[in-house]
């Protein structure tokens, strides 16, 4: 136990650096500019309209009420607009050129709880009016009535909103009382189809909505009982243009309408964001109108000026004084208290640490299948069943649920680095929950010694076998070209499409398995890193494969989604080719850019396929795997143009004859490069 002494001197330390900090930060807050990503609570930053209120304790938001009484519709919109579209002379060089819309996605999870029956439903939207509240009798408060006396004030007001609809409305053409459409600036939806679940059900369901722009202009619902498993094909796509709707600035959130039902519609978690933007369109949102201008619509409302401790008088100031004085004697007392609790908090922590399990993360969620099950499922781990070793030092088994699945299942060590892989991985793997060329997750467990993964049984073992295997067949080349356009499509996926940008750091072709039908799917997620979108991760120790390391990569320790795309880069040239990243000592890269500088790029191809494919997809295959190894890490293209430039919907990116020199930048230039890249969001955000 630390003596008195001690304890004063880590108060008197504590209270020393408290003051400036406290200052400091309260600048800091003050000027720090408006985050790509934010995390909010319910129980802030939202525009409640009509009988939308919030939940206790914030738990999520209720859109209506459970009551024939009252308004009968309500709305909740994130009270900051968002950007939704470039201007054509921020867009381009020239004024002529059509203005720039940005892709965005969504998750919600909402419930829906009649009362005794069922309302209209609830929509997703996006609105230019932060003010307006439709009407409730079929149109979920997002439109006036078809009887709106006046709608002067709706003249320019735009309106884009996914229904989810639980009413059959003959009169506004619904298919049927259990249904998701979409309403592109009108009630009367362009596009409607069946959600795949029963919206009535009573229980939390969760819906993923995504729009791409300016290519293929499609948008698509998805929607699932549970949270996290996205399922593979969507309930709704729709081919439409919503350019003409969009405004630069919109407002982003939900609205609900009971009509003649009574039901409680929930909104229990949401994450938005947009992407496509260059970062140049990151400015400020206006401070007047959102939409174009009415002579009609009064200005919006002043923000209230600051409070100020001047403001009542000298007995309000008195008041104040011994309230904040009372505040900070109670503050030090605390302070106290809390530094020497923590003192012997810290001097036990040794024992306790000891019998905790090792690499215990609170966050992490609960193991979904037990020590025991796993064991049996590998005959005790046994050596006979082990299939291969991960890169993180983990032993890969093949093993047989009781169920009768046959699972890979991947076993730590809980010790160091051995725990922080799988954590990661494991971390990684919730946060990209289901994609058709990853290696699906089928549980996990962990005790005092040990952790375990379960994937599903891939039969086909992983590429590098089939691409190099000596006596093995030659892999046909539809199977390759599949191959390295679902890595593609999996990389993209993870870097655009997950909640957290997750950064791989590890593609290569032993991590890319084969299922029974011969599809790729990307795995071992062990040095994987997720970073929130817009953001750079920590500078780290460079991990993965020599050979597939990008050179800005190895020279700073920072990886980035362009370190990914590198790796990705040697691997198509690498299945293209039948060679290894460096081959007697040739490294793949440099052979396949002289033989492109020659006007013989064909010539590349793995002799072994005698010449059986399509001469099209393989140069396609070469020229793409060239662009992504550009020594130049700002040259390299997004994945999601590498899928286009895969399949064929985007043209080919201009190769240099001659390969690049490497110019390596000081990490400053790094970070300057990645921020520019076309992939950058405009905006991120959650409530939960």
């Amino acid at each position: 136990m630390p003596s008195r002494r001690t304890c004063l001197a880590l108060l008197f330390l504590l209270l020393l650096a408290v003051c400036p900090l406290s200052a400091a930060a309260a600048s800091n807050v003050a000027a720090a500019p408006a985050s790509s990503y934010r995390r909010i609570s319910w129980a802030s930053n939202l525009t409640l309209l009509g009988s939308a209120s919030r939940l206790p304790d914030a738990a999520g938001v209720a859109l209506t009420t459970p009551s024939r009484d009252g308004v009968g519709a309500g709305r909740a919109l994130f009270s900051e607009p968002v950007r939704l579209l470039l201007p054509y002379d921020a867009a381009s060089a020239s004024s002529s050129g059509p203005a720039t819309p940005a892709s965005f996605s969504t998750r919600f999870t909402f419930r829906i709880t009649p009362s005794p029956s069922y309302g209209d439903g609830l929509a997703f939207l996006l609105t230019s009016s932060r003010s307006f509240l439709g009407a409730s009798n079929g149109f979920f408060g997002l439109f006036p009535s078809s009887s709106a006396s006046d709608e002067s004030e709706l003249r320019d007001v735009s309106t884009v909103a996914v229904e989810i609809d639980t009413h059959l409305d003959a009169a506004l053409h619904d298919p049927d009382g259990n249904h998701v459409a979409l309403d592109a600036g009108s009630i009367f939806s362009v596009a409607s189809a069946h959600p795949g679940v029963d919206l009535k059900a009573g229980v939390p369901i969760t819906a993923w909505v995504e729009y791409r722009a300016p290519r293929p202009r499609r948008l698509k619902v998805w929607l699932s009982y549970s949270p996290t498993r996205r399922p593979e094909k969507p309930a709704l796509s729709a081919d439409v243009d919503l350019s003409g709707l969009l405004r630069t600035y919109m407002y982003a959130g939900f609205s609900a309408s009971n009509g003649n039902g009574a039901a409680l519609h929930v909104i229990e978690r949401w994450t938005f964001r947009t992407f496509g933007f260059p970062n140049s369109s990151h400015a400020p949102p206006p401070t007047k109108n959102i939409g174009p201008t009415s002579p009609n619509q009064p200005p919006p409302p002043s923000p209230p000026p600051p409070p100020s401790i001047l403001q009542g008088g000298p007995p309000r100031r008195r008041r104040l004084f011994y309230k904040v004085l009372g505040g900070v004697l109670g503050g030090m007392v605390l302070l106290g208290l809390v530094v020497v609790s923590s003192v012997v908090w810290l001097a036990r922590s040794v024992r306790r640490k000891q019998q905790e399990p090792a690499g215990h993360d609170e966050d992490m969620p609960e193991a979904t299948l037990s020590m025991e099950v796993a064991r049996a499922a590998t005959k005790g781990f046994d050596s006979g069943n082990v299939i291969g070793v991960g890169g993180s030092g983990a032993t890969v088994y093949e093993g047989v649920l009781p169920s009768g699945s046959k699972v890979a299942i991947k076993r730590f060590q809980a010790i160091g680095p051995c725990t922080k892989a799988f954590e990661s991985e494991l971390k990684a793997m919730l946060n990209c929950p289901h994609h058709p060329n990853l290696v699906p997750l089928a549980g996990w467990c962990r005790s005092k010694d040990e952790l375990v993964l379960v994937y599903e049984f891939m039969p086909n073992g992983n590429l590098d076998s089939a691409l190099h295997t000596l006596g093995g067949a030659t892999l046909p080349w539809e199977a390759r070209f599949r191959a390295v356009y679902g890595v593609a499509s999996a990389l993209a996926y993870l870097h655009d499409e997950c909640e957290h940008r997750i950064l791989h750091r590890d593609v290569k072709s032993s991590n890319v398995m084969l299922d029974a039908e011969f599809n790729a799917r990307l795995g071992d997620f062990g040095l994987a890193r997720t970073v929130s979108h817009g953001g750079l991760p920590l500078t780290t120790q460079p991990a993965g494969t020599l050979g597939y390391l990008a050179p800005e990569y190895v020279h700073t320790g920072v990886a980035t989604e362009r370190s990914d795309v590198y790796s990705f880069g040697v691997l198509a040239l690498e299945v293209a080719t039948g060679r290894r990243p460096a081959e007697r000592g040739i490294s793949v890269v440099n052979w396949v850019w002289t033989l492109w500088g020659r006007r013989r790029l064909v010539d590349a191809a793995d002799r072994r396929l005698q010449g059986r494919f399509v001469a099209d997809e393989m140069r396609r295959v070469l020229l793409v795997g060239l662009c992504c190894v550009h020594p130049d890490c700002r040259k390299r293209p997004a994945m999601r143009r590498v899928v286009s430039m895969l399949d064929g919907t985007a043209p080919l990116i201009s190769v240099p004859d001659k390969m690049p020199p490497v110019l390596l930048q000081p990490l400053t230039n790094q970070v300057s490069s990645m921020n520019s890249a076309d992939t950058a969001n405009t905006a991120f955000f959650s409530c939960r």
